[in-house]
């Protein structure tokens, strides 16, 4: 097939109390390939236009907030937006 996009899927791992990492998935072949160290504990990715977003769960029943984080897709380093109450 001429034409055909694939996809670039992102997944990352979590673990209670521990940074989470990123990952991208191949879809023909399930594997996981790490992209980088998240550096805080993560929950729920999500794409936007071009950019991939993250909720920083770090404290969070500490603080009964959250921040939202946007992720860079080539290190998985964050960089925070704002505060989610």
């Amino acid at each position: 097939m001429t034409g055909q996009v694939n996809p670039v899927i992102f997944v990352q791992d979590y673990a209670p109390r521990q940074q989470s990492k990123l990952y991208t998935l191949d879809l023909a072949t399930g594997q996981a390939t790490l992209v980088g160290e998240i550096g805080t504990e993560i929950y729920d990715l999500a794409v936007v236009g071009d950019s991939l977003y993250a909720l920083d769960k770090k404290n969070f029943s500490l603080r009964k907030t959250m921040n939202l984080v946007k992720v860079a897709q080539t290190t998985g380093k964050t960089e925070v937006v704002g505060n989610i109450q």
